[in-house]
């Protein structure tokens, strides 16, 4: 699960999107998105990465499978 912190900011980074940007287009509390991406919320639930995923454009398996950085 390594992979969502560095994807989530990566992706977040590509769109230039601030973290209080991304959490009023998910309705996703900020702390929790910062938890994600500093790896303190190692796993978090199906049904906050597929928030993340539509409005990041992606799928979940790339989301959590695949490495974004590269």
């Amino acid at each position: 699960m390594m992979r969502i912190k560095v994807n989530l900011k990566e992706l977040r980074n590509k769109k230039t999107m601030s973290i209080y940007q991304l959490s009023k287009a998910t309705g996703l509390n900020e702390s929790i998105i910062r938890k994600i991406e500093s790896g303190e919320r190692a796993n978090p639930s199906i049904r906050t990465v597929a928030k993340l995923c539509e409005c990041l454009e992606i799928s979940i398996d790339d989301f959590i499978y695949n490495d974004l950085a590269k």
